[in-house]
């Protein structure tokens, strides 16, 4: 590490965790010790950018999503009921928690909103051949790190991912024939 750290932080963990940690850290090449900031930095930023109001929400899908594939025994990666009852229930709290819904007084979208989770998806689907699965660190752009973290979770979780980069691959060599 180039710079020099002011303190040294005790911490006691059970060994499960110190097992969870020792396998993080080998699979990343890195120390315990520089695993352990690479979390922090990683929980720290979840947990700061966020204003209270979007927090509440991501926990509250979380504990959503976690609830349903509890049900159902089913990730909804693989399982399409599983998935359609997430997403529709993640509308629901929105609709519950929001502004009152009213289907006659629909507002207009604007463009550059209505296209967020695309511009999310072309990010994520356009780093992910440029950087590989990328170590996590600092980057050239402010979210660089935590799409680090996403391209690296969905590259082992998400059958969609790996169904879309194979599709790219064979697109890319069809082209080169």
């Amino acid at each position: 590490m180039n710079r020099k750290l002011a303190d040294v932080i005790p911490i006691r963990l059970d060994k499960d965790l110190q097992g969870k940690l020792r396998r993080q850290a080998d699979q990343h090449g890195r120390t315990r010790s520089d695993e352990m900031r690479a979390g922090l930095k990683h929980w720290i930023r979840v947990h700061q950018k966020p204003e209270l109001h979007v927090h509440l929400l991501a926990a509250l899908i979380t504990l959503l999503i976690t609830r349903i594939e509890g049900k159902t025994r089913k990730k909804w990666l693989d399982d399409l009921a599983t998935a359609r009852a997430i997403r529709e229930q993640i509308v629901q709290l929105i609709e519950h928690f929001g502004p009152p819904f009213n289907v006659a007084e629909q507002p207009d979208i604007p463009t550059e909103v209505a296209s967020t989770a695309s511009q999310l998806i072309a990010v994520l689907e356009g780093l992910r051949p440029i950087l590989g699965v990328p170590s996590v660190g600092e980057g050239l752009f402010a979210d660089q790190e935590m799409l680090s973290w996403m391209i690296q979770d969905l590259d082992t979780v998400s059958a969609g991912f790996k169904r879309n980069r194979a599709w790219e691959l064979y697109r890319a060599k069809g082209k080169k024939s």
